[in-house]
């Protein structure tokens, strides 16, 4: 892992350090999946909008910290992470990782925000 790499991590590992309590009512999943329809046109989700929906999926367990997921991605395809996106798709929460292979190549990973677990590969 290369020092870049390494300095990513922690400054997002900073990033979802502090947690919030998470309360009963806080149903930040449904609010997304509303959110989703209404925003189907032109119009794109705010980036501050996955952080708070990474955040209470992971403070409900439903999803892995964004450092965990990253350690997982960097072992099977290194590279420089570039984009990072949290959606929820067929039911379960997704990471999506746009990085830059060691080859130079785009690559975008489709990760299980649950169990890491890579689902899907483009550009490869």
């Amino acid at each position: 892992m290369t020092r870049r790499q390494l300095l990513f991590l922690l400054a997002t590992a900073a990033l979802f350090g502090p947690w919030r309590v998470a309360h009963a009512d806080d149903d930040e999943g449904e609010r997304h999946r509303r959110g989703r329809r209404r925003r189907r046109g032109k119009r794109r989700r705010r980036h501050d909008d996955d952080y708070s929906y990474a955040r209470g999926a992971v403070e409900r367990g439903e999803a892995a910290p964004l450092a965990d997921i990253l350690q997982a991605v960097a072992k099977r395809y290194p590279g420089e992470v570039v984009e990072i996106e949290f959606e929820r798709e067929g039911g379960r929460w997704v990471y999506e990782v746009k990085l830059i292979d060691t080859k130079g190549r785009l690559l975008e990973l489709y990760v299980d925000a649950k169990t890491k677990e890579i689902l899907k590969v483009e550009g490869e």
